[in-house]
């Protein structure tokens, strides 16, 4: 039987939360990902280079599952999504083509009409 080492453990987790995102069970991936967050022996038994690299993804991964929660909301929506170590508030304001996204502190504003077109300025 093949040993995986901590780092494979991690990708084969962002490997099946990719999977969750794509199907937009946001409230799955974030207990999941609390899961991972309090498996220590993870993070410690990782390479520093493998640890940094992996909490990089980590970070990304929840800002995608947030992205995709948020726009799943209706107009001026929000909504809470709590796990034991994490805990995600949404808002989302839609208006003159522009979707504001807002978790906790941190707020992406989308131009509808350049993510329609594809054009990347």
């Amino acid at each position: 039987m093949i040993s995986l080492t901590p780092y494979h453990i991690f990708c084969s987790w962002i490997n099946s939360t990719i999977d969750q995102i794509t199907h937009r069970n946001v409230q799955e991936i974030i207990s999941n990902s609390s899961d991972i967050l309090r498996n220590y022996s993870l993070w410690e038994n990782m390479e520093k280079e493998q640890r940094l690299f992996s909490c990089s993804i980590f970070l990304k991964t929840m800002e995608n599952a947030a992205i995709v929660a948020a726009l799943n909301l209706s107009d001026q929506g929000n909504k809470t999504i709590s796990s034991q170590s994490i805990n995600m508030e949404l808002r989302a304001f839609r208006g003159a083509n522009r979707i504001r996204l807002q978790a906790n502190d941190t707020v992406i504003e989308i131009n509808q009409l350049t993510h329609i077109t594809g054009n990347t300025t």
